[in-house]
């Protein structure tokens, strides 16, 4: 029932949502590892693209989508990736049942899908959201291999080498998926060691561990498969691009709690403190009755605390986290990157809890507890709905105090999805003057608006689409700017309208100073002139 609800929601929903920065690019690249494979590796433009450290392996399946959908271009990739994103929901199911049965599986499962940050970004992030997804399908199988033990075969390895390769065509990052095998085998030869009072290994333990020497080289030849990058060079490519990612260094600007820093010279705290103000209220609930549930029963007893399904679930999600921390990675865009990490987490969440259920003794506190997270879970769903299509831009009421909290003190559209709606409105209410189109432009890419006007039948006579460029020197009449980076003071000018969710801006639909007969529509209009002053401009 939850798998259909969510589909029929997807289903009924992914038109709504805008384009993100990122999106062009990314389309570009799946059109350059297409022509790759149809022309047999004689056009090398996706050996030599920007984004050739990317695998090519979703970029694939975006761009069937395109061609077999019956929708517009990023109409179905949103489609796609979004229906990828459920399949990361399943795969969550499936970590919480290998942890404690059905039951935990279907809390996992409805704990990532009342996560807004997941669930967001599921539209719109052909990157983050597969490798999730396949993070988590990677997980699974090395659960299975754990569990079937000794008796783990030739199928179990190919299943972990298959999934594995799958994450690295989408991010080579998924190679640490074998540190987390190393783990789940080093788990498994403890537990033998110590059952045969310390005696070496025996014929049983090298029967089960021969068919996994198998699953590197699967996954290594998987992910070659789907990278054409990898494919040319399959040893050296993949090296380069771990080396590439590990010393990426992005030199914008990233605000965090109301100040301003180098995104190469992060605190060490960027990423727990993202996860402090993010967190889903219902999680934090659930989070709370777990601590409660542990002082009040033995829940580390019952919940099997030191099981190696537990350990290898936490370590998924621990290791590259604290590598990330301890590495003072370049990170943005809050926690997009580390999405892969939310699902096992979710399925340790979600084990702790059902643990703790059976282990409160009276009927009573279980009732307590189960309408604490049913109301926690209804304001959660409230909370998406009033957000949509924007919900990854959700912060928690217990730590930041809302979205309107939040803004100010952290990005909050810092992906230009909301310009599609700050478009829709220009295209609704701003008529052409003196029989010349209206020139329209954003402070993000061409694609976020000038997609949307050629798309509608009367808007392509009456606006021109202008590039970025035009609208930082002003050579535009509409301008449409998200908040990050203080893009909408960076013009001076009448706001029309503002694209708003609990009371924060998102974006602005600005006339610029000189078209006078535009400007005085916002006389009439919502909003009020832009601040400029130096006092309340950040610093870029």
């Amino acid at each position: 029932m939850l798998l259909l609800a969510l589909l029929a929601v997807v289903v009924s929903t992914f038109g709504d949502y805008g384009i993100t920065w990122d999106e062009p690019s990314n389309r570009n690249y799946a059109s350059s590892v297409v022509r790759w494979y149809e022309s047999s590796g004689r056009d090398q433009a996706a050996i030599t693209a920007a984004m050739r450290h990317y695998g090519g392996l979703f970029e694939l399946v975006a761009t069937l989508a395109e061609r077999a959908l019956p929708f517009g271009t990023y109409e179905s990739r949103h489609l796609a990736t979004a229906l990828v994103g459920v399949l990361g929901i399943v795969f969550t199911y499936m970590l919480g049942k290998a942890l404690g049965g059905r039951t935990t599986g279907l809390v996992a499962a409805s704990l990532l899908t009342l996560t807004p940050v997941y669930y967001g970004h599921m539209f719109a992030n052909p990157k983050d959201v597969p490798f999730a997804a396949l993070y988590s399908l990677a997980l699974v199988a090395i659960l299975r291999w754990y569990q079937s033990w000794p008796s783990a075969g030739w199928r179990h390895a190919l299943a972990v080498g298959a999934a594995t390769g799958l994450a690295a065509a989408v991010r080579v990052g998924g190679l640490v998926l074998f540190l987390v095998l190393t783990l789940a085998v080093a788990l498994r030869l403890a537990s033998d060691w110590r059952r045969r009072d310390r005696r070496p290994w025996n014929r049983e333990t090298l029967r089960a561990l021969t068919p996994l020497c198998a699953a590197p080289p699967i996954a290594w030849v998987v992910m070659c498969a789907f990278w054409p990058f990898a494919m040319v060079s399959p040893i050296a490519h993949p090296l380069e691009a771990l080396r590439a990612f590990s010393q990426y260094s992005w030199h914008g600007k990233v605000l965090l709690g109301g100040r301003l820093f180098d995104a190469h010279n992060l605190p060490w705290d960027y990423l727990p403190r993202w996860f402090l103000v993010t967190t889903p209220d219902s999680t934090l609930v659930a989070v709370g009755i777990v601590v409660a549930m542990v002082l009040l029963t033995r829940l580390w007893r019952l919940s099997g605390w030191c099981r190696g399904e537990l350990a290898v679930l936490v370590a998924a999600a621990a290791v590259p986290f604290a590598v990330l921390v301890a590495n003072h990675a370049t990170l943005y865009d809050g926690l997009r990157h580390v999405l892969f990490i939310i699902p096992p987490l979710s399925a340790v969440l979600a084990h702790l809890l059902v643990c703790g259920f059976r282990a409160l003794p009276h009927r009573r506190e279980r009732l307590a507890a189960a309408f604490l997270l049913a109301l926690a879970a209804a304001v959660m769903i409230a909370d998406m709905v009033r957000l949509h299509p924007y919900q990854y831009v959700y912060f928690n009421r217990i730590v930041a105090g809302g979205l309107r909290g939040a803004a100010g003190k952290y990005e909050t559209d810092y992906w230009g999805a909301s310009l599609k709606e700050a478009a829709e409105w220009t295209v609704a209410h701003v008529p052409a003057t003196a029989g010349q189109p209206v020139r329209v432009g954003n402070s993000c890419s061409p694609d976020l608006t000038g997609y949307f006007i050629a798309r509608d039948p009367n808007a392509k006579d009456r606006f021109v689409n202008v590039d970025v460029g035009n609208v930082l020197r002003g050579d535009v009449d509409i301008a449409l700017a998200i908040t990050r980076g203080g893009r909408h003071e960076k013009l001076p000018g009448k706001v029309l309208h503002r694209v708003e969710r609990d009371g924060a801006a998102l974006a602005y639909v600005i006339a610029v100073d000189h078209t006078t007969a535009i400007a005085e529509l916002g006389q009439g209009g919502q909003g009020a002139p832009a601040e400029h002053s130096s006092a309340t401009r950040p610093e870029y």
